[in-house]
């Protein structure tokens, strides 16, 4: 899916291919920031430990976004 809207990849990708991933491991949603980074190239990691409310994004400078 994610090569028929961006390309394949993050960078200047409609819809990151990171993002995609993020959703098959169980991301209800992709905040906006997130996918603004990963479109940009910056690399950000979806973090899942415990229950969904305590997973998280890092974002390049450390700044955590809260999915749940």
């Amino acid at each position: 899916m994610a090569s028929a809207i961006g390309g394949g990849g993050d960078r200047g990708a409609m819809m990151p291919e990171s993002d995609v991933a993020d959703f098959g491991a169980g991301a209800s949603h992709i905040p906006h920031k997130v996918t603004e980074a990963r479109r940009r190239g910056e690399v950000v990691k979806f973090v899942r430990h415990g229950d969904t409310k305590d997973w998280y994004w890092e974002m390049r400078d450390g700044a955590k976004i809260l999915h749940g």
